[in-house]
């Protein structure tokens, strides 16, 4: 008897899952019925040519002779101070100038430098 009530209502749990999931496909594809599809066909390479920096979706930054003026910098570290995408590497005691731009260095003794 109890094995029996067990059985009946572990099917009737199965079935009330199993109609649950029909009826959430259904919707679902209703809803994907009801959304608008809209296929672009072309290419085109953005951003060639002499755009103003407010018009390129990227991060670039111009120092020019006057702020390197104002600045009174005297030499290439003084002047790539002024970025804030540029930052001095170790330089072993001033033997040579190495750098790191945007995170990544420049070093000729790195594989991927």
């Amino acid at each position: 008897m109890k094995t029996r009530w067990v059985k009946t209502s572990l099917a009737a749990s199965i079935s009330a899952l199993l109609s649950t999931s029909a009826l959430a496909q259904s919707e679902s594809n209703q809803v994907e019925a009801d959304v608008e599809k809209i296929t672009v066909h072309g290419l085109h390479r953005a951003y060639q040519g002499a755009f103003e920096y407010k018009e390129v979706p990227a991060a670039a930054q111009d120092i020019d002779l006057g702020l390197i003026g104002d600045a009174g910098a005297i030499n290439l570290n003084d002047a790539l101070d002024l970025s804030a995408s540029v930052a001095r590497q170790n330089n072993f005691g001033g033997l040579w100038n190495s750098f790191a731009i945007r995170g990544f260095s420049g070093d000729e003794n790195l594989p991927s430098g």
